[in-house]
């Protein structure tokens, strides 16, 4: 039988956002949901401290570890963080961790990242200005996301390599790949354009947006992790909100094998029942990628604009449900 997974209260202590009155004064929500990572502590720090307006960001943590291994975040003022604290014995997944970050969101913008993440100098300064002039040039609520250059970690010695230096802006669009029964990214070169790109495809390491967006569509606490990206990239475009791949860079994201298998335990490492959650999630993925759309608010927004995703970024999803839940099937 497949569980579906439960969603927790916030327990302990929450901080309430502060919210500025003043109206020209934007501030920056910022999800990051976190399971065993040793680098969270330090991807705090380096959002926080790259800041231009450290002031007028706030952090919602959802770190999934156990009692020693959450890291000590004090050096975020206490107002301008919630962080909330849950076995990683309790944890049902990737999206259900990140539903939990995104909860009452009371701020302007909208950041989600995932927890062995750096970035630039003043970013949230560039990220704003680009996202307001983008706005324009659209006509559109639309969302940044982007395949984030790429870094690794040494955490012995602390040592960091940041590399994809001068690599060309990049394009996705959402494919098939060969063996694989989810729609994957597929990335293009492109020339630099000051406005970025439309593109098919989301990446949920990487996601800037208005906050009434992720409000208007919230993240769904019953998929597990494969599967997340493709479905939310749907359910943000037939909800008439443009994905555009910008093509100026801020941040980095930790990918190497050595990093994420020798350095940190991931979900399916440690709990015997996540292929029973995979199983449920494919099929509810399978569900939202060929446009059902009973499940509401976490299904897709317009038949019309789910065939119009269809044709424009050239991928057939409607006929693939027995394809995407394979051996899951239910």
């Amino acid at each position: 039988m497949i569980r579906i997974p439960s969603i927790p209260p916030l327990v302990g202590k929450v901080n309430a956002p502060k919210i500025n009155t003043n109206q020209n004064i934007k501030t920056i929500f910022i999800s990051i949901a976190s399971y065993r990572d040793p680098d969270l502590v330090n991807t705090v720090r380096n959002a926080y401290e790259n800041a231009a307006f450290k002031n007028r960001l706030f952090f919602s943590i959802v770190s999934q570890a156990a009692p020693q291994e959450h890291p000590d975040l004090s050096f975020i003022p206490e107002e301008q963080l919630r962080y909330e604290k849950i076995s990683w014995q309790e944890s049902q997944g990737a999206c259900w961790a990140r539903e939990i970050a995104s909860r009452r969101i009371e701020h302007d913008y909208y950041l989600q990242i995932d927890s062995h993440s750096r970035f630039i100098p003043n970013w949230d300064k560039v990220v704003l200005e680009n996202y307001v002039m983008c706005e324009k040039h659209w006509g559109s609520d639309i969302a940044f996301t982007m395949h984030p250059r790429g870094f690794r970690r040494n955490h012995e010695t602390g040592e960091e390599n940041f590399y994809d230096f001068g690599k060309k802006p990049l394009v996705g669009f959402m494919g098939w790949k060969e063996g694989e029964s989810m729609p994957w990214p597929i990335w293009y070169d492109v020339e630099y354009s000051k406005y970025g790109y439309e593109a098919y495809f989301l990446c949920a390491n990487s996601l800037f947006c208005d906050a009434k967006i992720i409000k208007a569509i919230p993240y769904d606490h019953q998929l597990y992790f494969i599967g997340e990206e493709p479905t939310l990239a749907l359910r943000f475009y037939t909800r008439g909100v443009k994905l555009i791949n910008p093509s100026f860079h801020y941040m980095w994201h930790a990918y190497n094998d050595e990093y994420r298998t020798d350095k940190r335990r991931l979900h399916w490492d440690d709990n015997p029942d996540w292929d029973n959650m995979n199983g449920h999630s494919y099929n509810r993925a399978a569900k939202i990628l060929t446009g059902d759309m009973s499940l509401g608010v976490y299904g897709i927004g317009s038949k019309e604009l789910y065939d119009q995703f269809q044709e424009k970024s050239g991928i057939t999803l409607h006929d693939k449900r027995e394809h995407i839940i394979g051996h899951y099937k239910v």
